[in-house]
């Protein structure tokens, strides 16, 4: 009711446009974060910073070449994919043996003993960077007279109690021994092509 010589009051009712496709979450949902990631990924791509997720591919250890497809996504095998350049390489097999090739490699990982028993091909680093070399505490990871990348900004990081016996190559990123022991097979063990 209202109350003598009180003006009448309209009420209004009024809607609200939303836009379609506008979600009503909370900033920070997980679309959000995928979003700003996936932005974020293309923006260092375009200003030539590549960002790697490097795979780990498991050798087969049995003599055959490392470009065979005698590789796994685990350490139990099956051995029977090719490796995928940029991935890291792992050697899991006691006593494992192979044969030089042409490979690009994200890294190494030697929990067990390995020996490249003839070279072949060249190894290569992905984007031509420094990769980690790991070798586990009491193995050896043994790549004989193997030719290395002779790329001016590749080179190696050793880790582990591990041994790694190397030629080398005239690759100029350099050599860090963080760990382990270093046995040099030749003048260009820990590079080269030093300016």
């Amino acid at each position: 009711m209202k109350a003598a010589g009180a003006p009448s009051v309209k009420r209004k009712t009024v809607s609200v446009n939303r836009k379609r496709g506008v979600s009503n979450r909370k900033p920070g949902s997980l679309k959000g974060v995928c979003l700003f990631l996936a932005a974020s990924l293309f923006a260092l791509s375009a200003a030539g910073v590549v960002a790697v997720l490097a795979a780990d591919q498991f050798f087969a250890g049995d003599g055959s070449a490392l470009n065979a497809s005698k590789w796994g996504a685990t350490a139990a095998g099956p051995f029977t994919s090719a490796f995928t350049a940029g991935s890291v390489a792992n050697f899991a097999t006691p006593n494992g043996t192979g044969t030089g090739a042409s490979i690009t490699v994200g890294g190494f990982n030697a929990a067990e003993s390995f020996t490249l028993t003839a070279a072949g091909g060249t190894i290569s680093n992905q984007s031509n960077g420094v990769v980690p070399v790991n070798v586990s505490a009491g193995k050896t990871l043994d790549f004989g007279t193997q030719v290395f990348s002779s790329s001016s900004t590749a080179g190696y990081a050793k880790n582990g109690a591990g041994v790694l016996a190397l030629a080398g190559g005239t690759y100029g990123g350099g050599f860090t021994l963080n760990t382990g022991t270093v046995v040099a097979r030749g003048v260009n063990a820990v590079g080269g092509n030093v300016g």
